[in-house]
């Protein structure tokens, strides 16, 4: 999946800087209002990480309605 496409299901999503291939965005998991979700676009997977309820790529997925086979 695209990284576009895939934070485009997200919402208050920042990237932390113009070279980085990393963003932080709100957790679809929780009720989030503080973007707590790590994103990071490897070569060949889109990995995540929700610093406040342990969320992993497969939990964003699933809880979006994602197949996880288009994170990896």
């Amino acid at each position: 999946m695209n990284i576009d496409l895939f934070i485009s299901h997200l919402d208050k999503v920042r990237r932390i800087s113009n070279r980085s291939n990393q963003w932080f965005a709100c957790c679809p998991c929780h009720d989030d209002h503080h973007p707590s979700l790590c994103i990071t676009q490897m070569t060949d997977k889109i990995l995540m990480h929700c610093f406040a309820c342990q969320a992993t790529g497969s939990d964003v997925a699933k809880n979006l309605g994602i197949p996880e086979k288009e994170l990896f």
